[in-house]
């Protein structure tokens, strides 16, 4: 499973889920030449390649290159999500628009569907692509164009959505009180109670856990079998934007409203640290390796952190808000959305790429 779900949710009306079984068609149109031009504090990314070098704090050197940027889309660009064992990914739009791109930039299919995309998510296969929108109704879309089969579930927040790497249970943020389960069309689970409304969800890479994140700050982990394992009450109200286990399924990161990214102890819940961002936190993505985690935010730029240095690396200035961001698998390909409807991809070396001694994630949560 592979999760993406938006941190911008502008005021207005209830969210829908369309699945989508996507084929891969030609080329559909592809992207104009890189022309990026940014600077960070710890860094210097620019178009043609100059490098954007680690901070002292980091124990080995780490260069940040501008790759590509492709501007034009309909729309601010609010989620992304890589497909497993794919060299693509996809973005969702404010505008509705939904693309699959190769990981050079290239566009290779692009589907329209009505309303803002609040939320992406593939199965572990990369087989069917849930498509979370804005008009109130949770439906799945077979590959053969079949007419779509309509759930009866509503949300009232613009909704996350992800797949359990074991198999074909969704879970749906999004509602008052409760994140709901659906194992398949007219099949509801359990839904797993939540003081509020409900903004981000996520798996373990083993499926064995799930996380949801609330309006009031709260983060709460159920098992796979629907019982409640911990919760974290914040001491203030504050949006979780965002929901992402690292990798080895160890630590959680929260991203939320406050500018504050919380990591936690995937055991219990105990706070280990806390990355200050200064503004509100849209979405957050730990690398393959988990040693650096990506945080987009309202400062208008991508901020690399060193997890376990808990310092920053680079922060890749875009000059507009950056909403979704997603690592490729083998870790050497960064890349974000924004509101100015462009994608902003940085290529990361050396690559941070799984480590032959950890355990790797299906997916991340970005939102």
């Amino acid at each position: 499973m592979l999760a993406v779900n938006a941190a911008r949710r502008p005021v207005g009306r209830r969210g829908v889920l369309l699945l989508s079984y996507w084929g891969v068609l030609s080329c559909a149109g592809c992207g104009a030449p890189p022309v990026t031009s940014t600077s960070t504090d710890n860094a210097s990314v620019s178009a043609g390649g100059a490098a954007a070098t680690a901070s002292d704090a980091h124990p080995a050197s780490l260069d940040v290159e501008s790759a590509w940027t492709r501007a034009g889309n309909a729309g601010a660009v609010e989620t992304l999500v890589w497909q497993p064992g794919q060299g693509r990914f996809v973005s969702g739009s404010a505008s509705g628009q939904v693309r699959l791109w190769d990981r050079g930039g290239n566009v290779l299919q692009t589907v329209q569907v009505a309303g803002f995309v609040s939320g992406l998510s593939w199965t572990s296969d990369g087989a069917r692509l849930a498509i979370a929108t804005t008009l109130g109704a949770v439906s799945f879309w077979p590959e053969s164009g079949a007419r779509p089969a309509t759930l009866p579930a509503q949300v009232n927040r613009y909704a996350a959505v992800a797949w359990s790497p074991k198999g074909g249970t969704l879970a749906l943020a999004g509602g008052e009180g409760a994140v709901m389960l659906w194992s398949g069309p007219g099949t509801p689970g359990p839904a797993l109670p939540v003081d509020g409304q409900t903004t981000a969800v996520a798996w373990s890479p083993d499926g064995a856990s799930l996380v949801g994140g609330s309006r009031g700050g709260d983060v709460t982990v159920w098992g796979a079998d629907g019982r409640q394992r911990w919760q974290v009450k914040a001491p203030e109200r504050r949006d979780v934007n965002s929901l992402a286990w690292s990798p080895d399924g160890t630590q959680l990161a929260a991203g939320d409203e406050s500018g504050t990214v919380r990591l936690l102890s995937a055991a219990g819940g105990a706070l280990i640290a806390e990355l200050p961002q200064g503004r509100p936190v849209n979405a957050v993505a730990w690398s393959p390796n988990a040693s650096l985690l990506a945080v987009s935010s309202l400062r208008f730029s991508v901020t690399l952190w060193d997890v376990q240095q808990r310092t920053v690396l680079a922060d890749l200035a875009v000059g507009y808000d950056v909403n979704g961001v997603v690592w490729s698998p083998e870790g050497d390909l960064l890349v974000a959305g924004a509101d100015d409807h462009a994608l902003h991809a940085w290529t990361v070396r050396p690559a941070q790429g799984p480590s032959p001694n950890a355990a790797t994630a299906p997916g991340y949560m970005a939102r």
